[in-house]
Order: structure tokens, then sequence, then C-alpha cells
């Protein structure tokens, strides 16, 4: 049973055994599970109960419940291997001192990373054994409301977490010692609030990080004048939040070269950063943080931006002889080096603000490089700029461009070349450019020019093609357009789909490919805007503009309708050359049992375009 239940438990386990006389368990935090090798139970909300009965031939009757509990842990611990993380939680009013160096010098509860001691009272000898424990221990946590007085050990502060509840003997050098703790919780503590302030200071001033998290609580009133004293000679920030009083301090070598080397080997996760050039308002978005850096005297609303850093608060940084744009770039360079990896850098652009020497100069600086996307906006843009930026051209990269005219007559060989694309002016945009575009994320073109025969044409090359074209693709015309609805579909299989007062429509792939990931090209439509959705079919998806759900099922339907659409053009043939082949039958019954099957699906046949009705 032991080898079954092993080879089914692949996850990692926290476990802990917990000794404390008959009550004593093991707690399996992965499974929720208590496992109970004595007589009395302790209730615990949401976690099974396994009793000493359920375990009956695993227990030793001539063993008292902790022996019990401690041999039985042994087998779990091996049962459900990996164990990520094994503790030991001693109750000291129901274990004499004997049994606590017995328990932690058996060799099957090694290693842990945690002990819990919990009593009324402990002695020297008792805790000199825990302390002992480190710094192999990781954490420790001492809910016993008496420890001896002036009781010192060289380990005390060096577990990674230290928590506990009578922290009378604790001396506040101990506390300025500290380096790279994780949690510290002192209970009932003897500092004043003096040693609060020297212990802000070293904080501020120290070379390394102290904790990440530490706690002080107090019993009985403390002294009066408490924030004059407690602020003392610090720059100290007063936030309200939610009606929560916070107070921030900030270090003092934040702006050093080793601050930010600190701030780059902590920070490990990816980061979008977009550098936004538009003259005073100029400044550095970073998406992951929610934070927008303002190198200038201007400041514009980011509502992505939950806090804002302006230019007083990194007043060391910046050059008063750099213009805020300038400024902003150095800056720029900064923040990607202290906030490395950065997994997407963009550029924003604002023509009205920038002249074209600008332009060629931002692009050519090398901190700004590489970069994905660059995002252009402005009421207009001259040949040469736009040539500036269609020179980015890649498949690695994005460009979006929201001047409302370009150039007339303008071409470029790279328009169609970038990853994802936007132009707002599209009225120049040929049909050929769009057909021959591969493998692209987001398309979309504002005020263009396509016919409906045009998108009868796109939507052909999508259904025959031999590799994926877009995932999305957003055309936007000037005025409305009107109901071609014939023309577009005119040749096409489709399946329009029906839901809460709303439709779309849908298309396969003509012959399946290895090349074509996405299988089903969705259209949902209005008078002057389109948008068309490539769709994977290997689980459902659910499509933006309408609560429908689009998979399998109706990829079956579409490839069956295909088949329908291939008698029905093979009859046509035969006919005109032989109106009397015995296939010609054959043929209409295989339509006939295809529009059974599709009639079973939920499929109306009796428009001129099937409709799926969804509920």
């Amino acid at each position: 049973m032991e080898t079954c239940v092993q080879e089914a438990h692949t996850k990692e386990t926290n476990i802990c055994l917990c000794l404390n006389g008959e009550s004593s368990y093991i707690h399996c935090f992965g499974e929720g599970v208590r496992i109970f090798c004595g007589s009395q139970l302790i209730e615990s909300p949401n976690v099974e109960i396994v009793t000493s009965l359920d375990i009956a031939p695993w227990l030793n009757p001539k063993l008292s419940a902790v022996q019990n509990t401690i041999e039985v842990c042994r087998r779990v611990r091996k049962i459900l291997n990996p164990c990520s993380y094994f503790g030991i939680s001693l109750t000291l009013n129901n274990l004499d001192s004997l049994d606590i160096p017995r328990i932690l010098a058996i060799p099957h509860l090694m290693p842990r990373r945690r002990i819990m001691v919990i009593g009324s009272e402990i002695d020297k000898a008792q805790l000199d054994l825990i302390m002992e424990e480190g710094p192999e221990v990781r954490d420790v946590l001492l809910d016993v409301k008496k420890i001896p007085d002036n009781y010192h050990h060289k380990n005390a502060f060096k577990f990674s977490s230290f928590i506990c509840t009578d922290s009378r003997w604790v001396q506040i050098e101990s506390l300025l010692s500290f380096r790279n703790r994780m949690v510290v919780a002192l209970n009932n503590n003897p500092f004043t609030i003096v040693d609060i302030n020297r212990l802000i200071k070293q904080w501020i001033n120290g070379d390394c990080d102290m904790f990440a998290h530490l706690v002080l609580n107090y019993t009985g009133p403390r002294e009066t004048g408490l924030m004059d004293v407690l602020f003392d000679g610090l720059v100290t920030l007063e936030l309200h939040r939610g009606g929560t009083l916070f107070y921030l301090f900030i270090q003092l070598s934040i702006l050093s070269k080793f601050m930010e080397t600190c701030v780059q080997e902590a920070h490990t996760k990816e980061t979008n950063i977009c550098l936004c050039l538009n003259g005073e308002s100029s400044y550095i978005y970073c998406a992951d943080e929610g934070v927008g850096i303002f190198c200038g005297n201007q400041q514009i609303e980011n509502p992505n931006a939950k806090e804002i850093v302006t230019s007083l608060d990194i007043a060391p940084w910046l050059n008063p002889k750099l213009s805020a744009m300038e400024n902003t770039i150095e800056v720029c360079e900064r923040i990607r080096k202290m906030l490395n990896p950065c997994k997407v850098f963009d550029i924003s652009l604002d023509m009205d603000k920038l002249d074209p020497l600008s332009m060629q100069q931002v692009l050519a600086v090398p901190h700004l490089m590489p970069r994905q996307g660059i995002i252009v906006r402005g009421a207009e843009i001259d040949t040469e700029q736009l040539d500036l930026i269609m020179e980015e051209g890649s498949d690695d990269r994005d460009i979006f461009l929201y001047v409302k005219k370009i150039p007339d007559n303008y071409y470029h060989e790279n328009a169609f070349k970038f990853l994802s694309f936007y132009y707002t002016d599209s009225r120049l945009m040929k049909i050929e450019s769009l057909l021959s575009i591969r493998n692209r994320i987001y398309v979309g073109l504002n005020n263009c020019p396509f016919t409906p025969e045009d998108i009868n044409r796109l939507i052909k090359q999508w259904i025959n093609g031999d590799c994926d074209m877009f995932e999305q693709l957003e055309l936007k015309y000037t005025g409305s357009k009107a109901d071609t609805k014939v023309t577009f579909f005119d040749g096409l299989v489709t399946l329009e789909m029906h839901h809460g007062g709303r439709f779309l429509f849908l298309f396969s792939i003509a012959e399946s490919s290895t090349l074509r990931k996405l299988k089903i090209l969705s259209l949902y439509c209005t008078k002057n805007w389109m948008k068309f959705l490539a769709i994977p079919i290997k689980e459902k998806y659910i499509h933006p503009k309408m609560p429908v759900v689009i998979g399998k099922v109706e990829y079956q339907i579409l490839q069956m309708l295909n088949s329908k659409k291939k008698f029905q053009d093979e009859i046509v043939e035969k006919r005109e050359s032989n109106p009397r082949d015995p296939n010609i039958f054959e043929m209409e019954e295989n339509i006939r049992e295809i529009d059974g099957q599709l009639i079973r699906k939920g499929v109306d046949l009796d428009s001129k375009i099937p409709i799926l009705r969804q509920f």
C-alpha cells in the first residue's frame, strides 16, 4: 500500500510533526490531512482527519502516542516524497525535558526546516537545544509565555525567520545586526522609541537588506511624544490609504550605483517598459510595476499608472543642462539596467512635439535598442519621418501609427513586415499587400479603401492558404458600407452563429495542414467596422465580442459544410458533361446524409447561410 501511494503521489508536500501527548499528529499541508496516532483528536476546519483506528496496523500498542506518531511520521515522509518542507512542533507542557533531546536526535526527523515550541515556560537547557539547530533550521517559532531572564545564545538571530512571544530578553543591538532575514516578530519586547529610531536609521544607512518583514508588539503604555522621537532626523512620508496610516522611508543610497545593483539583483520578473517622448511631459512607463516616471515639469494622466514618480523624486538623476526629453532618455537607460530582464521595450513618439532631427537622433541612441514596438502619434507625418519608422520593419517588431494623415501615394516595402501593426490612415493601402501577410499577431487598418470584393478575396486567401496569416485583423471604414453580405461570402462555405441578438460568421481552412494552427476564422462586423479572429480548435475559445464558445464542434460543422459544397460542385460538373451519370444519385444521397447530421447538431439549413444558434 505504501508503494501504491508513493507512486500516485507526485507533488511536493509540506509536513509538520506536532508532538503534544495523546493528541500528537502529523499534518500534511499539501493534502490537507491530519493523522492522529493517539486517542485524543484536535478538530480543524477544512482538514481531513485520519484517526488511530484508520492506521491501526501501523501502530505499536507498546508505544506511547508520541512515540507512535514519530514512527508513523517516518512512514509518511517516505510515502509523500518529495517532502519540500518538514517541521516539528513541540508542546512543552505535554513533554518532559528528557523527551526533547531524544526527539531532536532521531535521524529520520532530519533535516528539518522549522521548529515550533509551544508552552507556558521553557528552561535554559531546553532553549539551548533549540538554538543549537541554527542556522541549519530555517525558521524558529517560540510561542512560549516565559523565557529565562537575561537569556543569550549566539544563534538566536541566525535563523531566516524568528518569531518569539516573550522577547523581554532581546537587546536592540541584536536587532541592528540583522542581515537578509525574512520574517522577524518580537512580542512583549523591551525596545524604546529611541531604539526604534536607531533601527530605522540603521535600515536607511545600511549597506544591505536587514529583513523583509519585522513586527514588534508591545504590552502596556508607550512613551509620550512618540512621533517626534520616532522620526527624529528621518526623512518621512506620511501616506493615507483607505483609512489606514502608513509611514514610508527611503534608503539614502537609492540613487547610488550600489543601490542600482541591489535593485537589479532583487528584481527577477520580466518587465515591460515604454519610453514616451512628448516634450516636457515625457515619461517612462513600467507596465508591470504600474509606475510612471516623469522627468519634466509637466505630467499627464495615465489611467494604467498606479504610482507617479516626479522629477523632484529623481532630481539627482537629472541633468539641468538637458531638456526633459533628453533627461527621460538618460533615465530610461538606468531604469532598463535596474529592471533587467526587460521583456518588452517600446518607444512612443509624439510627432507634434518632435522635429525630424530629434526623431532620427532618438532612433539612433544605442541604449534604446533593441526595441520591440514603436508607437507614433500626431496629426501628420512626412515621408522622411515615415521612412525612418519603416526601416525598423521586421518579424519581431510592432508599429502603431496613430497619425491622421500620411503622405499621398506613400509606399514602403516594410509596411506589412511588422509582427503587429496598426495604421490610422490606410487610404492608400492595396488589398494585395494584405493578402501577402504571414504569421502576424495583430493587424489594424483604419480608414481603409477595401471593397466587398476585396474582403471576399481576403477570406478565400485565408481559407486556401498554406500557412496562418494573422491572429487578429481589424478593418475600419469612414462612412457606412452597404449591406453586401452576398458579395462578401460569394463562393465561401460560411456558418452564421447567433447568440443573444448578436451574430458572427465562421469559416474554416480548406485542407488540414500542420502549418495551419489557427483553423477557424470568425468575422464580427458592423456597418463600418469588421474584426477577424483566427481561432485554434484544441480547446474551447470564448469569443471576446460575443459570449459564445467556439471549438471542435463548430470546426466539425464547417468541415461537413465543406464536404457538402464539394459534392454540390461535382454534381454541377457531372450534369454538364453527363446528366445521366449514376454517381450523381450517390452524391445526392451523401448530401442528404450530411444535412441530417447538420440538423442533429442544431444547424438551421433553411437560410441561404446555415445558422447555428447558441442559447
